[in-house]
């Protein structure tokens, strides 16, 4: 596999560490997206390709919910409680892609249509996914010998179990999996999507973390082998 982050010479690292180039302001973003949860419901419709279809000229321009309603009126196609929940993933995506951009170690990838990479860090390309922990893993930590073998086993099940129209690939990927602390509820674990003060918090961890263990000379990314057989960049960070 190649290793894209050693096309970065270290002292430029070294020599500029980690820091948030600019301050995002979340409080636009988190009004319009809490006025989408009243119709987002406990579960949520697999996508497919035929649905996007109906859903994606509303879902990429739109800029605020009442947009997305007015939108909606005009032209009722489809299902409009899946129009809001897919405009409410790709509003709270598109953020947390932000938050990760707005760091000195990473930058975004300049076709927005890319299907497999949204943003580089360190030179090495990745793909986001925010997502709900899935109920059908139907595992726990404490079923693990290590955190590090519950997180690939797990990062493995999502590549194998997502993602099947479009977005699907066996690309670097790193998935910002939302839990909540009382269980599995799947409303919970959606409405953290938009904790964005914490995936922010998280997502510096992260990389901080990355940029240390470049700086000792390690592999900063953590590898994984799919049940395909191929070897991919990937992490999960858990959001409670």
């Amino acid at each position: 596999m190649k290793n894209f982050f050693f096309s970065v010479p270290s002292e430029e690292l070294k020599a500029t560490p980690i820091e948030q180039r600019r301050q995002i302001i979340f409080e636009p973003i988190s009004r319009e997206v809490e006025r989408a949860v009243p119709f987002l419901g406990e579960h949520w419709k697999m996508q497919d390709n035929k649905s996007d279809k109906l859903t994606n000229k509303i879902v990429y321009n739109a800029q605020t919910f009442r947009e997305v309603e007015e939108c909606y009126q005009k032209h009722p196609l489809g299902s409009f409680n899946y129009l809001a929940h897919r405009w409410y993933n790709k509003t709270t995506s598109t953020m947390t892609e932000d938050i990760f951009c707005s760091y000195s170690i990473a930058r975004k990838e300049e076709n927005i249509k890319h299907k497999t990479i949204d943003f580089y860090l360190m030179n090495v390309p990745f793909d986001l996914k925010l997502t709900s922990f899935p109920k059908k893993f139907g595992k726990q930590r404490s079923d693990y010998s290590s955190d590090r073998s519950y997180r690939n086993d797990l990062i493995r099940w999502l590549y194998d179990n997502q993602s099947k129209g479009n977005r699907n690939h066996e690309k670097n990927r790193i998935f910002v999996v939302c839990k909540h602390e009382e269980g599995l509820n799947s409303k919970n674990n959606l409405l953290l999507k938009k904790d964005f003060d914490q995936i922010n918090s998280k997502v510096k961890t992260f990389l901080d973390y990355s940029n240390k263990r470049y700086q000792k000379g390690e592999e900063p990314f953590n590898k994984v082998t799919l049940n395909s057989g191929k070897t991919v960049y990937s992490e999960i960070i858990f959001i409670y």
